[in-house]
């Protein structure tokens, strides 16, 4: 049988051996955690980038409609602009058209009561 010193021994070899082992995994780990945080990064990175170029393209496909929508609402008040003058002076004819017509009925009437 081994003796107690014996069993010491071996005790400290396994243990310096297993303390190794536990070293070398840690790297081993260490290194793997490191890999997998670059390549984490790189796919974020990868994926922001894609997600600010679509939300760029959106606000700028955004801007354009609005842009298109301005055009065509200033369009749109041009014309009432002019339809509101054409009416206004439509207006303004057909009061003097109905003061001539009275003046003519007022004319009429002095030249009745002058026959009559």
């Amino acid at each position: 049988m081994l003796e107690k010193h014996d069993l010491e021994t071996i005790g400290k070899i396994v243990d310096e051996k297993m303390d190794k082992r536990f070293e070398e995994y840690d790297k081993k780990m260490d290194k793997r955690f490191e890999e997998f945080g670059k390549t984490m990064d790189e796919k974020m990175d990868h994926r922001l980038h894609e997600t600010e170029s679509m939300l760029l393209d959106e606000i700028d496909r955004v801007r354009r409609y609005q842009e298109k929508q301005t055009q065509e609402l200033k369009q749109d008040i041009r014309k009432l602009k002019e339809l509101n003058q054409c009416v206004r002076l439509q207006n303004d004819t057909i009061t003097l058209i109905l003061q001539i017509v009275q003046n003519l009925q007022e004319r009429m009437e002095v030249i009745e009561r002058k026959i009559a």
